[in-house]
């Protein structure tokens, strides 16, 4: 850690251990004189609490700021719940509306197309929906009952339809009225573990904190109805049950993923219900194959794209002339591998309420990753976040010789600002305040498993179906999914560790299993648990203790691999590769970019190995019917970090385009789960990778998409968990689909014949 302050414990607290296995799907609603059992116990409220709290920008430094858990269950000498019930009676209508709107528009769709995951492209066809009805979600239990046949399948009389449908909404009224009370009670633990900590004048920095505190949202999943998962389109809903009638959704960005036999993630998509004037949150996802599902959603940030920021119009100053004076009242923070500090002072001091000027480097602390925060008041609602993370300075008069550290300055930018919520990596939150838990960030989703068992599948979702090739232009764009498949035999694929250091230097701690020459199906074997949990720098031990992961990171065993819905990707065995570089004459197959096209080479090294480059010089052969091929990131997140959009446009249309003896490809910006560098969000990844396509696709570069593809591992194998240099399988497909798409037009003038390449 860069100084010992961070996250120093309160001597005077003891901090609570909590059973999150336990605690975590707890759904039933407390009332006064109540209480859970054990570790998740949740101390009573008093009476005169708020009940009905708002968004207070400066509550976030108060340490009086209270959640109370609505309650709607019957309490003896309380006759002040009219409100509550009130409430509460509001937003199971409102959900319910909602939920109908979408059964009468699921209702009227047809099976007739195949569907997309995520993020649909505008190249994706239409939408299959299916005639279902999506329900509320389970009451807490982990595993779902099984399959019965829905209404449809039946033939009951008139009546016996009319009761079963007044028991099934009955049911869905019970489910809302539970999600609505376990999303309250998983928000008031968290803040009850800062409480308990003495932590709680951070509480409001990161994950749901942050999102209750300044926007008044309380959010809660919901997932199908066990009884009507069916093969094809399904959706998971998120609502926000505090304040259901708003029209920001669009501002939140909410990771979501499904891991199951197959795994679906990506952003949540807002929508917007106008006959209610109100927005909720869809992930939706085209099942094919039976099997338990997990669902799991982060928060990330709050305006992730900020279309309007400009890192390089910021009001900074050079030079010793703080206006010391005018703000006796300022704190030292130390950020995490703050690169750039005067710009990432700029933008943490613009993001923290109740700054009014800053300073680079901080004045109490001897490193050079850090900023001073300066108010115009001596508030201690202001100034607690940081009075605990440095509790023995003493923040009066400030010395000559602390002046002359100071060598830029100035006051908060206006630009639109981006506020990164979640609990991977940040460029100051890390410092300054991290997650009490990994979950702090996490949305509340009662049940969060379900089940396909339905063996009848929609035939044209089958992964094993016969696809063709998958076509650069036709295919690219569109969404797919990871599926999962057997863990291969020794016999079938030997498990021979791949030590070679001279290929090695960022990945030689990842136990990499050898290419197997003849079956290059194995080389898409991985052991999660390794990936991305080493540190390299300082504070990354300190850090990743407070970084999700999932139980995905816990498999020593992965067999997967990225399938398209409409292509098959064609898998090279050495031989093969080396019949296509030998066919068109490639002399050179490289990356370019900075870390992330590092990371790419190692594994392109990896293949590379095996074969030979065609040699000109020996054939006398001219560099004009010679091939050179390149893999670019174009350091995308840097780009991102040191430009506005505008600025990166330009970048992009000075590009030249490739050399009839040249072959460009490029990797999208994948899909980020931190802020490792100001700006660098999934939003704007989104954001830069759209003008990629536009701008470099018509100058000849060829787009391998990765955004979606990243997705799934973005938290599981993250190098370092910092969510940005995601290793693993999302590499080893950008490599396969980079040696199918220089090779597959070049092997066999027929495409059908591609099929018989794994024979």
């Amino acid at each position: 850690s860069p100084h010992p302050s961070i996250n120093k414990p309160n001597p005077t607290t003891t901090p609570t251990k909590y059973n999150e296995a336990e605690c975590w799907h707890m759904a039933e609603p407390l009332g006064v004189g109540q209480h859970h059992p054990g570790l998740c116990a949740i101390p009573h409220q008093r009476d005169d609490e708020t009940r009905h709290p708002q968004p207070d920008q400066q509550s976030l430094w108060r340490s009086h700021v209270t959640l109370v858990v609505r309650r709607t269950a019957r309490r003896q000498g309380n006759n002040n719940d009219d409100d509550d019930d009130q409430h509460h009676k509001e937003m199971v209508a409102t959900l319910q509306h909602l939920r109908k709107q979408y059964s009468k528009q699921a209702a009227s769709s047809t099976n007739n197309g195949i569907t997309n995951s995520a993020t649909p492209s505008k190249k994706d066809p239409p939408p299959l929906n299916a005639g279902q009805r999506l329900a509320t979600g389970g009451s807490g239990n982990t595993t779902s009952a099984p399959r019965r046949l829905s209404l449809r399948q039946q033939k009951p009389q008139k009546q016996k339809v009319i009761d079963t449908n007044d028991e099934r909404e009955s049911q869905m009224n019970t489910r809302i009225s539970r999600s609505i009370h376990g999303a309250n009670n998983f928000v008031a633990r968290r803040r009850d573990i800062y409480k308990r900590a003495g932590r709680l004048s951070q509480w409001a920095f990161r994950g749901v904190g942050y999102l209750y505190t300044h926007h008044g949202i309380v959010l809660s999943g919901m997932l199908p109805d066990s009884e009507e998962i069916h093969p094809g389109r399904n959706v998971v809903q998120i609502y926000d049950v505090n304040t259901p009638h708003r029209t920001d959704c669009h501002l939140l960005t909410i990771w979501v993923r499904v891991n199951g036999p197959e795994i679906f993630a990506g952003s949540a998509k807002a929508v917007k219900k106008p006959q209610v004037d109100s927005c909720y949150w869809e992930f939706s996802f085209d099942l094919s194959l039976p099997g338990e599902y997990s669902v799991d959603a982060k928060l990330l940030t709050w305006n992730g794209s900020a279309e309007g920021n400009d890192p390089n119009n910021m009001p900074i100053r050079k030079g010793k002339d703080v206006p010391w004076t005018k703000y006796p009242h300022h704190a030292s923070i130390i950020g995490f591998k703050m690169y750039d500090p005067p710009h990432s002072c700029c933008e943490a001091c613009s993001r923290t309420p109740g700054c009014v000027y800053w300073s680079s480097p901080a004045l109490h602390f001897d490193h050079k990753w850090g900023c001073e925060f300066y108010f115009n008041s001596s508030d201690e609602e202001l100034l607690a976040p940081f009075q605990y993370y440095t509790p023995d300075i003493q923040k009066q008069y400030v010395t000559q010789e602390l002046r002359n550290k100071t060598n830029h300055h100035g006051t908060p930018h206006s630009n639109p600002m981006t506020y990164f919520m979640g609990c991977g990596w940040n460029f100051y939150l890390s410092g300054v305040s991290q997650c009490e838990h990994p979950l702090d960030d996490s949305v509340y989703i009662a049940g969060h498993k379900f089940r396909l068992d339905d063996p009848v599948a929609t035939p044209n979702l089958r992964p094993e179906r016969n696809l063709p090739s998958c076509d650069l232009e036709q295919h690219e764009s569109l969404n797919g999914r990871w599926v999962r498949e057997e863990y291969p035999s020794a016999l079938t694929c030997p498990r021979e560790m791949d030590n070679r250091k001279e290929i090695y230097s960022r990945l030689k701690h990842h136990n990499l299993l050898m290419f197997e020459t003849s079956n290059p199906h194995c080389w898409f074997r991985d052991d999660l648990s390794t990936l991305g949990t080493r540190c390299f720098v300082s504070g990354c031990g300190t850090n990743k203790k407070y970084i999700w992961r999932s139980a995905l990171a816990e498999e020593k065993q992965w067999h997967g691999m990225w399938k398209n819905y409409a292509c098959d990707y064609v898998e090279l065995t050495n031989k093969q590769l080396q019949q296509c570089i030998d066919q068109r004459k490639i002399v050179s197959i490289q990356t370019r970019g900075k870390s992330v096209a590092a990371y790419t080479n190692e594994y392109l090294q990896q293949r590379l190995s095996h074969v030979k480059f065609f040699d000109a010089e020996a054939s006398g052969t001219p560099k004009e019917e010679t091939l050179n091929v390149t893999l670019d990131t174009f350091g995308a997140p840097h780009l991102m970090w040191h430009n506005s959009s505008a600025e990166w446009r330009r970048e992009f249309q000075e590009y030249p385009s490739p050399k009839p003896f040249e072959e460009n490809f490029y990797a999208e910006a994948m899909y980020f789960v931190s802020e490792r560098e100001p700006f660098c969000t999934a939003p704007r990844a989104q954001m830069i990778n759209r003008d990629m396509e536009d701008i470099l696709v018509p100058k000849g570069f060829k787009k391998l998409s990765t955004f979606d593809m990243s997705s799934a591992f973005s938290f599981d194998s993250a190098t370092q968990m910092d969510g940005l240099h995601i290793i693993g399988p999302p590499l080893r497909m950008v490599i396969t689909k980079l040696f199918h798409y220089i090779c597959k037009d070049h092997m066999y003038p027929d495409p059908a014949k591609v099929a018989t390449w794994r024979e």
